[in-house]
C-alpha cells in the first residue's frame, strides 16, 4: 500500500513543470469554485505567492537559490495551515471553511515536499488534506495516490445527483398544478355550493320547505360531483432517489477520508522503514535494512 504511494511520488517530480505549478493555482480557484465558495483575498495571495516560489524552485539552477524557493514556499502555505478549521475564513468577495483552507495548505505543502523528494512528507500532507476535506482532494490529488479514483467516482455520483434534482424538480413542479387544480376544484364546487345553499336559506324564509331541500340537494350533488371529478388527492413527490444519491456521496467521501487516514498512520508507524527504502539501492547495499 505505501511503497506503490511512493513511487507514484517520486514519479509526480518530473511532472511538475513550472507551467504545471503555475496551473496548480488555477486548478485550486476552480475545486473552490465547484464548491459554490471563493477564497478570501489573503489566502489567494499566499496561494499565488506559494506556487509561484515553487515555480521559480523548479527554475533554478544554481541549488541555494532552489533551497530558499522553496523555504519561502512553504512559509506561505504554513499560513494557511494556521487557520482554525473549525471556523469559516471570511473575505470580502466570499468564505470558505477553516477545513477547506486546511486541505488547501496540505495541498501546497504535498507538491512543496515532492519538489525536496521528501516523497513520504508529501504522501503525510496529502492524506491528512484527504481527511481534512475529501471533496477538494479527489480534485487536486493525484488518483493513484488511493485505491480509487475518487474523483471520477464523484463526478459520476455528481452527474447521478443533478439527474436526480431536475427529475424531483419537475415532479414537484407538475403535484404543485395538480394541488392547484385539485383544490381549486373543491374551492369553486364549494363557492358554487354555498350560493345554492343561500337559496335555500331565502326558500326557508319564504315558507317553501320544498325548495329548501331541493337547494340543499343540489349544493351535496355539486360537492359530490368536485370530489368524483377531482379523484385521488395527489401525493407527493418520491424523494428516494435524490436521498439515495446524497446517501452515495457521503459513503464515497467516506471511504476516502477513512482510507487515508489508514495510509497516513502505516506511513506514521513505518516511518523508518520508508526513509530506508527512498535513500535507494546504494543505501541498502552498504547499510542493510532497518532493524
Amino acid at each position: 500500500m505505501i511503497v506503490p504511494a511512493l513511487q507514484v511520488a517520486a514519479a509526480m517530480k518530473k511532472t511538475l513543470d513550472t507551467a504545471a505549478l503555475k496551473r496548480k493555482v488555477a486548478d485550486i480557484e476552480e475545486a473552490v469554485a465547484s464548491l459554490d465558495r471563493q477564497l478570501a483575498e489573503d489566502h489567494l495571495a499566499a496561494l499565488r505567492a506559494g506556487y509561484r516560489h515553487l515555480a521559480d524552485a523548479v527554475d533554478a539552477t544554481q541549488p541555494d537559490v532552489q533551497r530558499d524557493e522553496l523555504t519561502a514556499a512553504r512559509r506561505h502555505f504554513v499560513f494557511l495551515a494556521g487557520r482554525d478549521a473549525s471556523r469559516d475564513v471570511r473575505g470580502t468577495s466570499g468564505s470558505l471553511s477553516g477545513g477547506a483552507v486546511a486541505a488547501l495548505s496540505h495541498v501546497g505543502n504535498f507538491h512543496c515536499f515532492i519538489l525536496r523528494d521528501e516523497h513520504r512528507l508529501a504522501l503525510l500532507e496529502a492524506y491528512r488534506c484527504a481527511e481534512a476535506f475529501p471533496v477538494m482532494a479527489a480534485q487536486l490529488l493525484p488518483a493513484d495516490l488511493f485505491s480509487r479514483d475518487y474523483g471520477s467516482l464523484l463526478d459520476r455520483q455528481r452527474a447521478t445527483a443533478e439527474r436526480a434534482w431536475t427529475t424531483l424538480g419537475e415532479a414537484r413542479d407538475e403535484h404543485r398544478s395538480k394541488r392547484a387544480r385539485y383544490y381549486g376544484g373543491y374551492a369553486w364546487a364549494a363557492t358554487k355550493a354555498l350560493g345554492v345553499a343561500a337559496i335555500g336559506v331565502v326558500a326557508v324564509g319564504m315558507g317553501s320547505p320544498t325548495g329548501a331541500m331541493s337547494a340543499a340537494m343540489t349544493a351535496k350533488n355539486i360537492i359530490g360531483d368536485a370530489v368524483e371529478e377531482s379523484g385521488d388527492r395527489p401525493t407527493a413527490p418520491d424523494e428516494a432517489e435524490v436521498a439515495r444519491a446524497d446517501r452515495e456521496h457521503r459513503e464515497i467521501l467516506a471511504s476516502l477520508v477513512a482510507e487515508a487516514a489508514t495510509r497516513r498512520s502505516a506511513l506514521e508507524e513505518s516511518g523508518g522503514l520508508v526513509r530506508w527504502l527512498q535513500r535507494g539501492p546504494s543505501h541498502w547495499r552498504h547499510r542493510g535494512r532497518p532493524g
